[in-house]
């Protein structure tokens, strides 16, 4: 029902009272209620009906008459008194609906649904049916009201698909659904329906509704399995096809449409869904055959027109035409027809055909948006910028969010300088439409000089300082300190390539990293293309990089281009009076001017191009420069000053220092140096004149002051650091001065005169070698021959063959003596010239090992051999060779026995310590003994041979051989380093192979030994002796002289950590005595009560006797060799009986020297043995004469029995236990 609006309040009034009614009943409504509710609804009646139908009183009614709150007595007797009241027929017909219900005559109640409420009821009703739903048996009559209602009632839904209901019906209640706009009700409907009911126009219904959804996947699988061949209803086929077009399935799509063309031929949709198909399908041509081919449809519109999108695809634009006017020869209609028609006059250049029909399409809707884009389009393209901004505001005013119109309108206001319209313009857009066009903004902002209002912007977005406008802006307009640093804050976090300009702006370094470039290659900034150049290009020498070159081809940096070229000219002395130079940029061209020296032409430029009106900073420091030129330095100091007051540029200060030096005011030299200091420039200002003015003057004391400002901040300026190495070659101090000559040296800048210096400091500090491997970098080209054989030689070193050979010749041409050239012979040969290298050294030109190399390269080793026989190892050369042949051609047996031999002929010592190393690393450690005691025997005082001999007896496990050897040798030592070396060789021995006494007695013999490194292990081979006291002692005597205090501490802790484990090994030796004593193991409290154990100490006790940490595998054969000695004793003197009555208290008790840990380790060697399988040994003589004696004396297969009769080890011992088992089998 329509709601009427007089009888909403007192409606609003009935169902407050209804719910207070409602909610008071508890059980059965009273008499009392009844006749309240009576009187509530017989007040008003005309409201009845409406009660009936409103959703907020539709619980309360159902709950009072449809539930357990009224009988039908009530109902009946409440029916009839609202039928005296001749008013409310639908209220009374939901009465008659609660009583039905309440007598289970659920036909009944689809009747009064079905005549009373037209089949669609609402509020109570519904409510009621709802409720009752599963009690209704006309599953359809309920879903059909539901879906109506657009209720998506599970249950319901579930039982009508479950009576398998006619294909009819469940689309009836898809249809309902979308006729609601319920798409998902409708596809989850469709969902379950398909999977009991196979009808392919449900399935069809499904997959549009999915497509609809976007889920093509899903669409694509609900059409899977359908059988198009059994659709007859055209349009589900024609809808079938145009879902596998939508979805991408061709070919089935081809296959179909196929079939619906033969099966109706004069249905047109399956020429164009052919046409269509074939069009995916990149077989537009095919579509277009198609087509041509079926006349009968060739005048139909639709199909021309699906013509026409085929010519339109294959780029045939005036067929498109003819045939898009023969479709619609009344005019084209509005929409995507229209457009696309449009489109194609543009792409044809017909602009006036495609301006009229847009603006007969504005004409019937001027806010067509389409159109007025197209338009709007068409303008910029025939550059008609004035009705193209026009068109820019309707489309605005239709579309405020329109980025296009919007940045093009803003685009021409600032190409235009308008800058005060752009940003009035944009005081009318609200800021969250501003993106896109924030730049603009901001850089007509800045122009204006409105650099707080800027500001404002870049702070909430810090990506605007990236944009090429706002760079551009900030790089043309701002020159005051202040709002530069400002910018610069912003810009470090921000944009890599507004900082780059401000640092240009500022006159900083400047760092072009690939990353930077790479960012460069992208920008449409002539500020940041500009800022490059300055970096990058070198206008002496002409050379720009290749990027440069590109971007100042392009049309957008043509005034940048411009200047490039007209600097070039400048440089090239072809200046013109017609040039003009850019204050923008800085003037550039009067800075080159400066450059040359035409100090005339430069100040004439420079005042043509200045802005009277307007003071720039940059103007004033060229004006200083020219007239420090002309000699004016007190004009020259004022326009520094005046330049510096309102920008910090490093290269004015810089000026300002050259302008104090020519007045000699050392206090502004120190001011201006503190402000570069503070710009954190110092590593990168040019001091060139300063240090050149320093260097003529007796101004030490401003020298040092300098310097010392520079110390303070860590600089690395290479001018301090020349200052600082001449103060110190003046006063003859050359080992500072060539410390501080490297860090200079080391520098991509240094200069050519600190390569001389450099390498007469190293000459005169008598450091030949250093000098040579300096000049190895240094490629100066300097007229001596010395410096091109250095050079060669450093060649050499890395390899570089054709250089060295190069450099050599060099030195030959400039007049060095061929026999002066020694490394030239090896050059040729490593580079394949053996013939001219040969020559070269037949001449005595070279050395043996070039001779030598020559005969290796060309595989002439009876000549090496025949050589090395002539060898008498008495000189450099000689040496060499051997040191080479050894290197390169050990491995083959003629050289290596020759050397040998030529070894034990001359008792070389050189040979010698040669053939040991090499015998050494192919690990012929008895060749190598052999040889070493051999030298030590010619050349006892030989300390690296001594050495060497002893390691390699250490490692061939003869240390105390190694250590007699290296206490012989002590006698021939003569250096007091040597001595402390071979002593703490013997300490190390001592110690890795655990002879702690002997070590300490050493010690005795010679405490005058103490150094940092022997002392830890004196003082551990106490502790590991148990001499704590001695141990403590010698800790505190040399703490903090040769011990140092981490290891003073290490030892302490590890003292005390001994001490303990000394501690628990005597309680441990306790508890073996006891239970030895009474022969049984100990509990934990015995051994408190019984041993005497504090208690604090037993679970350490108790660990360390279960623990196998002290066991070590190397060990085992000397625990054979305890077993068999244990076990004798053991069975004479105790009561042991079988192998497992060897506990670890009766070895222990049984050891000559009762050792804790030695009887933990032959315990558990014992049981490790008797737990292992052993094959039987039948081929072993030995086992087998014990076997015959086992059974000669009867012994039974017992490991303690054949152990101890035997007198065996435990190993052995179960050796022959295997064999008796053997035998033992074999006779059973």
């Amino acid at each position: 029902m329509e709601s009427d609006p007089k009888i909403m309040k007192p409606l609003s009034r009935v169902e407050r009272e209804l719910h207070d009614l409602s909610e008071a009943v508890e059980g059965k409504l009273s008499e009392k209620e009844m006749e309240r509710l009576i009187s509530m609804l017989s007040d008003d009646p005309a409201l009845l009906n409406y009660l009936v139908f409103d959703d907020s009183a539709a619980n309360d009614l159902t709950s009072l008459f449809a539930g357990k709150k009224s009988s039908i007595d009530q109902i009946r007797n409440l029916k009839a008194r609202i039928q005296e009241l001749s008013a409310g027929k639908i209220f009374v017909s939901f009465l008659d609906m609660c009583i039905a219900l309440k007598e289970n005559r659920f036909e009944d109640i689809v009747s009064i649904v079905k005549d009373e409420f037209g089949g669609k009821p609402t509020g109570a009703p519904l409510r009621l049916l709802l409720a009752n739903a599963a009690n209704i048996p006309d599953k359809f009559f309920l879903s059909n009201i539901f879906s109506t209602c657009n209720i998506y009632e599970f249950d319901t839904l579930s039982a009508f698909l479950s009576q398998k209901p006619a294909s009819s019906e469940l689309l009836q209640i898809s249809a309902n659904f979308l006729n609601n706009g319920n798409r998902k009700a409708a596809i989850e409907f469709l969902s379950n329906a398909t999977s009991k009911n196979d009808d392919p126009r449900l399935s069809i219904d499904l997959a549009s509704l999915l497509l609809l959804d976007g889920k093509a996947s899903e669409a694509q699988a609900a059409l899977r399995g359908i059988d198009f061949d059994a659709l007859e209803d055209s349009n589900y086929l024609a809808k079938y096809i145009g879902i596998l077009l939508e979805t991408g399935d061709l070919k089935m799509a081809l296959r179909a449409v196929n079939h619906a063309s033969y099966l109706f031929k004069d249905d047109a949709r399956f020429i164009i869904l052919h046409s269509r198909c074939l069009r995916k399908m990149d077989r537009g041509s095919e579509a277009l055959e198609l087509i041509d081919q079926n006349m009968s449809f060739s005048q139909d519109q639709a199909v021309l027109a699906e013509r026409a999108d085929v010519m339109y695809e294959l780029g045939r634009y005036p067929e498109y035409v003819d045939t898009i006017k023969k479709a619609y020869p009344q005019g084209i209609p509005e929409g995507a027809t229209k457009l696309q028609y449009i489109d194609v006059l543009v792409r044809l250049s017909i602009f006036d055909d495609a301006l009229r029909e847009i603006n007969s399409s504005l004409s019937i809707n001027r806010s067509n948006i389409e159109m007025l884009r197209k338009k709007f389009h068409v303008l910029t393209m025939l550059n008609n910028y004035s009705e193209a901004y026009q068109t820019a505001e309707l489309i605005l005013a239709t579309d405020p969010k329109d980025k296009d119109a919007a940045l093009f309108m803003l685009d021409q206001l600032f190409r235009s300088g308008n800058y005060e319209s752009l940003i009035d313009k944009c005081a009318t857009i609200k800021a969250s439409d501003l993106s896109g066009v924030e730049n603009l903004l901001v850089a007509s902002l800045v122009y204006t000089g409105e650099f707080a209002e800027a500001v404002k912007h870049i702070e909430e977005k810090p990506g605007l300082l990236s944009a090429h406008e706002v760079i551009d802006s900030i790089f043309f307009s701002i020159r005051e300190e202040e709002q530069l640093q400002k910018l610069i804050d912003l810009a470090a976090s921000s944009s890599r390539l507004a900082l780059m300009t401000l640092y240009k702006i500022k006159g900083m370094h400047i760092i072009i990293d690939d990353s930077l470039w790479d960012m460069i290659r992208h920008t449409k900034s002539e500020a940041v293309v500009w800022t490059a150049v300055s970096v990058a290009v070198n206008f002496r020498n002409r050379t720009k990089p290749e990027l440069l070159s590109s971007l100042l081809a392009s049309k957008a940096f043509a005034n940048v281009s411009n200047l490039v070229d007209a600097i070039g000219l400048v440089y090239a002395g072809k200046y013109t009076e017609e040039m003009s130079d850019s204050r923008k940029f800085m003037y550039p061209l009067t800075q080159a001017l400066i450059d040359i020296m035409d100090i005339k032409a430069a100040s004439a430029l420079l005042e043509a191009s200045r802005d009277p009106k307007k003071s720039d900073p940059f103007y004033h420091y060229l004006l200083s420069r020219i007239q420090v030129q002309e000699g004016d330095s007190g004009s020259a100091r004022k326009s520094i000053m005046r330049a510096i007051g309102r920008l910090t540029n490093r290269d004015f200060l810089t000026h300002a220092i050259r302008v104090a030096i020519l007045e000699g005011d050392s206090d502004t030299i120190l001011l201006m140096i503190d402000r570069i200091i503070e710009m954190k420039e110092q590593d990168y200002v040019d001091l060139s004149q300063l240090y050149k003015y320093l260097s003529e003057s007796s101004l030490s004391d401003l020298q040092n002051k300098i310097v010392e400002r520079f110390d303070r901040v860590g600089s690395k300026n290479l001018w301090i650091e020349r200052m600082r190495r001449d103060r110190y070659m003046r006063e003859n101090d050359l080992g500072e001065a060539e410390k501080v000559s490297r860090k200079i040296v080391v520098s991509k800048s240094k200069l050519i005169d600190d390569i001389k210096k450099h390498a007469e400091l190293l000459e005169s500090t008598k450091k030949d070698q250093e000098r040579i491997e300096f000049l190895q970098e240094e490629q100066v080209n300097v007229q001596d021959p010395q410096i091109d054989l250095w050079l060669g030689d450093y060649y050499m070193l890395n390899k570089n063959y054709d250089k060295a050979i190069e450099s050599y010749k060099k030195a030959e041409a400039k007049g060095m003596k061929e026999s002066d050239i020694r490394n030239l012979p090896e050059a040729l040969i490593e580079v394949g010239e053996y013939d001219s290298a040969e020559k070269l050294l037949k001449a005595g030109q070279g050395n043996e090992v070039s001779l030598i190399k020559l005969y290796h390269r060309t595989g002439r080793i009876q000549e090496v051999v025949d050589l090395l026989r002539k060898v008498n190892v008495k000189n450099k050369d000689e040496e060499a060779a051997i040191l080479y042949i050894s290197r390169i051609l050990w491995v083959n047996r003629q050289i290596r026995d020759t050397m040998i031999q030529l070894f034990h002929e001359t008792s070389s010592l050189f040979l010698g310590k040669i053939i040991s190393q090499r015998l050494l690393e192919s690990r012929d450690f008895i060749g190598a003994e052999r040889v070493m005691r051999e030298i030590l025997k010619k050349y006892p005082d030989d300390v690296e041979n001594l050495r060497n001999l002893g390691d390699l007896l250490v490692e061939i496990n003869h240390p105390t051989e190694a250590v007699s050897i290296l206490m012989k040798g002590t006698k021939y030592i003569k250096t007091k380093s040597d001595m402390q070396d071979i002593v703490n060789r013997i300490c190390r021995i001592y110690y890795e192979t655990g002879e702690y006494s002997l070590l300490t007695d050493f010690f005795k013999k010679n405490p005058q030994i103490v150094d940092s490194t022997n002392i830890q292990w004196i003082i551990r081979s106490y502790i590991e002796t148990g001499d704590f006291d001695m141990a403590d002692r010698l800790a505190g005597q040399y703490h903090g002289a040769v011990l140092k205090e981490d290891s003073f501490q290490e030892l302490i802790e590890e003292m005390n950590l001994k001490k303990e484990f000394f501690s628990i090994l005597g309680y441990a030796a306790q508890v073996f005595r006891v239970e030895y004593k009474i022969g049984k193991m100990l509990t934990s409290e015995e051994m408190v009560y019984t041993a005497g154990i504090p208690l604090d100490a037993v679970e350490r006790v108790i660990q360390l006797i279960n623990s196998d940490e002290y066991y070590r595998a190397s060990d085992e054969r000397l625990y054979e060799l305890v077993s068999k000695d244990v076990i004798q004793r053991a069975v004479k003197k105790s009561t042991v009986e079988t192998i497992n009555d060897m506990k670890i208290f009766v070895i222990f008790n049984n050891l000559p020297k009762r050792d804790v840990i030695l009887s933990k380790n032959v315990y558990s060697y014992i049981r490790k043995c008797i737990s292992q399988k052993r094959d039987p040994m039948l081929n072993d003589p030995a086992s087998n004469a014990l076997l015959r004696s086992a059974i000669k004396l009867g012994l039974r297969p017992e490991p303690l029995d054949v152990a101890y009769n035997l007198n065996l080890g435990i190993s052995d011992a179960m050796d022959i236990i295997a064999l008796m088992e053997y035998v033992a089998k074999l006779n059973s």
